[in-house]
């Protein structure tokens, strides 16, 4: 019986000045989804260089992240090449959720 993966995380500071918050209410910057998404995305290039992100499912975001605030990201492998995901800033609240399928390049 093969013994489960453990659970990944990867941290990132997202500067006070990233591009992506500029459009994304002037007075009140967010950082946009996609820019979440993509840190997943580099999550697990970090996990594993030889995978590749293919299909995203049940994709939840329950609270903004600012600019200036560290993003986790915790990848937890599940059966095959699935992971569910989860993005915290860096109080611990939960930004983002969901699964995701990946193939070897």
């Amino acid at each position: 019986m093969q013994s489960q993966q453990p659970d990944f995380e990867y941290c990132v500071d997202i500067s006070e000045s990233h591009p992506a918050s500029n459009g994304h209410f002037v007075g009140h910057p967010l950082i946009p989804g996609v820019v979440i998404l993509e840190y997943v995305r580099v999550a697990l290039a970090q996990l594993d260089a030889s995978l590749e992100m293919k299909r995203l499912s049940r994709v939840k975001f329950t609270t903004p992240l600012k600019p200036g605030d560290q993003l986790r990201v915790r990848l937890t492998p599940r059966s095959g090449a699935a992971f569910r995901f989860v993005c915290l800033d860096s109080s611990s609240n939960s930004i983002a959720s969901g699964d995701f399928s990946a193939e070897r390049k």
